[in-house]
């Protein structure tokens, strides 16, 4: 008896070593697995430096943002102008201002509460997929002639993007000067994808707007032409290349010639030259020019 209260003793203390070894590489599994989270969050710089790695990770700048490959992106599109040229002799036509676009990215969506509240963040242009636009009826060399400036996006938790570059849109527009100088001439810009059909990426006007936004526009009076009215539309064309059709929005900037830059000024000019000789002593020679 005695023999086997010894044995059953030295079982349940071989058992209990067992145990307490099994207890003991458990805890060390955890703290080996904890530490290194502790670790990573510890070296972010904040909970912005956090999202911006988490949302960039994995993310690849040239696959179109959509779920299925057959769905269609709906991108929106406006201009707020804030500055124009208009070059007679060159039939050159150059819109200056900002140019937004948005769309959404269903990888850019994130719960604002694991990231401190944080619904939106700036990321550079360059690292996300944008679409591929380009003015269709351009002077010149589309990537010299047209510019979107490297302006960040901004991007919500809901995976809206926001791109609002300032931009100078270049486009040939031949003058008509058959009432001149009481001309006016309606320049066309159109822009649109240059890879992706309309089946591919759909484009709108931002609220439904028909005209480009001019309230900021700098040389309204001061320029020898002045904005008359400004129309915006979406244009569906189909063209030799492809069976696909190609979307294109469409701005319409018809300006007026300034009278006070053509008439007006160089008028009162001679009028105050004519007046001046009547203030020159007929003896002086400078009357008989």
């Amino acid at each position: 008896t005695a023999l086997k209260s010894q044995r059953s003793t030295g079982a349940l203390t071989r058992m209990s070593r067992v145990l307490f070894f099994i207890n003991h590489c458990l805890f060390l599994a955890v703290v080996l697995i904890w530490q290194p989270s502790v670790a990573a969050e510890a070296d972010y710089f904040n909970v912005i430096e956090k999202l911006h790695v988490n949302l960039l990770r994995s993310y690849n700048n040239q696959i179109r943002p959509v779920i299925n490959h057959t769905d269609t992106l709906n991108v929106e599109l406006s201009m707020r102008l804030t500055s124009f040229n208009f070059d007679e002799l060159q039939s050159r036509f150059s819109a200056i201002g900002f140019f937004l676009m948005s769309w959404k990215d269903p990888r850019f969506m994130w719960s604002p509460a694991e990231y401190e509240g944080l619904t939106t963040i700036h990321l550079p242009n360059e690292k996300i997929w944008k679409p591929d636009f380009e003015v269709y009826n351009s002077y010149g060399l589309l990537s010299k002639e047209r510019s979107f400036a490297s302006n960040d996006v901004l991007i919500s938790n809901d995976g809206t993007v926001i791109w609002v570059p300032i931009s100078n849109m270049v486009s040939i527009c031949p003058p008509d000067a058959t009432y001149y100088p009481f001309d006016s001439v309606t320049c066309t810009t159109k822009i649109g994808s240059w890879t992706h059909n309309a089946l591919k990426i759909n484009i709108s006007p931002t609220n439904n707007s028909t005209t480009v936004d001019i309230s900021e526009l700098i040389n309204k009076r001061m320029s020898e032409w002045n904005i008359k009215s400004t129309q915006v539309s979406v244009e569906v064309k189909k063209y030799d290349c492809c069976t696909e059709p190609y979307q294109s929005l469409v701005m319409k900037f018809t300006i007026q010639r300034s009278l006070s830059t053509t008439i007006t000024i160089p008028t009162a000019l001679v009028v105050v030259l004519i007046l001046a000789i009547f203030f020159i002593a007929p003896a002086m020679d400078a009357r008989l020019i």
